[in-house]
């Protein structure tokens, strides 16, 4: 109390004059509400991870892109700088070596944006986000980008939102199937228009073509299982399980004309050589464990993955099985998360709950190419040839260049707003279909 009153004694002597010492106060406190201020700024939290939400072409040389990123609790640091640095000559961009655009919007939200321009048309980038710390840098994924080509949106609505889609194929640039549920829709001119036929109470469950008028779909009536066959693009179906005690289909394969394989939940495969009029059983010895995934690359070679991580492969239409290597152990994981493609007669891709494996010696041994975290499991893996591939990994869909030893992110230039990726079809590099549980969207 004492020192208080020293202090406001020595200020009335030392700065004599009424106005004087109004405007000296004046200015004392502007600069106590600047310093406040500038102690009150926000401080950012340690950035834990970031990603580049999307990227929006604004015209033939411009895009803007959107990115968020999340923090690490309890400890602070400077944001210095962010944005996104890119290269068309490699897909691993840095600050260091590669052209940077910086952003200035704020990051409300934990989100910023900006503008990249004078882009060159038809030619593919290389991105990454970024933020600068005080102490480092956190990068995003590497995303590819092509001002030229892009994944679209397509006009495609679900005749009732309570069923989402739950499975797709296509077969050529123009015609693409959806079941899910109740539901069936079909396009034959690249989704600029969809029909669709009625599903007769039935659920649907899988469809697959062989090519773009032959096809088939496993349905459930009440409580009996169907089979039917398509000659004709999807317009008319048959029913081709009317000769079998049909057992609940887990996977399927149209191999050809006629040439029909699916297998159940256990150990054996059934197939058909004549449409359907007739059928085999082939058991496979899986020692206890059950048939997962299965893809036949010519109607009489085949190739089947367990759950025990093991696969088999038949040279003469699935009269005999041989075990020619194992993917990974058993592990505890749904159905759905295991997947199989042969690419070439020595490499191979499979996937086994959150990891994507490889093989190059036909499928004798293994090594992990793609590790997600504990919950993101791999929904689909599509090849167009032996080394352009596309993999769905819950909500998440990386390309691949060179046979999956090196993986892109994908950019949707829509909103993240939609459910889990149900699957996609890579049809050539320049094409292909996506599918989600509530939309269908084409790369062209």
């Amino acid at each position: 109390m004492k020192y208080l009153q020293f202090l406001t004694k020595l200020f009335w002597i030392v700065v004599p004059g009424r106005e004087k010492r109004i405007l000296l106060l004046y200015y004392v406190f502007i600069g106590l509400f600047l310093l406040s201020c500038k102690k009150n700024e926000p401080t950012y939290q340690v950035v834990e991870s970031i990603q580049v939400d999307s990227i929006v072409k604004e015209n033939n040389s411009d895009i803007k892109y959107y990115v968020s990123f999340d923090l690490m609790p309890n400890e602070t640091q400077e944001i210095l700088s962010k944005g996104v640095c890119f290269s068309k000559n490699h897909p691993y961009p840095n600050l260091e070596n590669d052209e940077v655009y910086y952003s200035q919007s704020g990051v409300e939200g934990n989100k910023f944006e900006g503008f990249i321009d004078a882009l060159s048309y038809d030619e593919t980038y290389y991105f990454k986000g970024f933020i600068k710390n005080t102490f480092n840098v956190v990068y995003s994924e590497v995303y590819a980008f092509e001002l030229g080509k892009g994944w679209r949106l397509l006009p495609f609505e679900l005749p009732n939102e309570s069923f989402p889609i739950v499975s797709m194929d296509a077969q050529n640039p123009g015609s693409c199937w959806v079941v899910g549920y109740d539901m069936f829709q079909m396009t034959i001119d690249s989704g600029a228009n969809w029909s669709s036929i009625a599903a007769n109470s039935e659920t649907l469950n899988l469809i697959d073509f062989s090519d773009e008028n032959n096809g088939m779909l496993s349905s459930k009536y009440t409580y009996i299982d169907l089979l039917k066959s398509t000659s004709d693009g999807g317009n008319t179906w048959v029913d081709i399980s009317s000769n079998i005690d049909l057992p609940a289909v887990v996977t399927m394969d149209y191999a050809a004309p006629n040439t029909f394989y699916f297998s159940n939940f256990l150990d054996t495969v059934f197939a058909t050589y004549d449409g359907g009029q007739n059928w085999v059983s082939h058991y496979i010895d899986l020692e206890s464990y059950y048939i997962a995934s299965m893809e036949f690359v010519s109607p009489s070679m085949g190739f089947v993955l367990s759950t025990s991580g093991k696969v088999y492969k038949t040279s003469n239409s699935g009269y005999d099985w041989i075990e020619i290597g194992q993917v990974a152990p058993p592990v505890s994981t749904g159905m759905d998360t295991y997947h199989i493609s042969v690419l070439s007669e020595s490499v191979f891709i499979a996937s086994v709950k959150n990891k994507v494996y490889k093989s190059v010696d036909g499928g004798a041994s293994w090594y992990v190419i793609i590790e997600n975290d504990a919950y993101d499991y791999v929904k689909s893996i599509s090849f167009a040839n032996e080394t352009d591939g596309l993999i769905v990994i819950e909500s998440e869909l990386y390309r691949t260049y060179d046979a999956g030893e090196n993986w892109v992110r994908e950019i949707l230039p829509f909103p993240a707003m939609y459910g889990t990726f149900v699957s996609a079809k890579l049809l050539s590099p320049d094409y292909a279909y996506l599918a989600g549980e509530d939309f269908v969207c084409v790369y062209y």
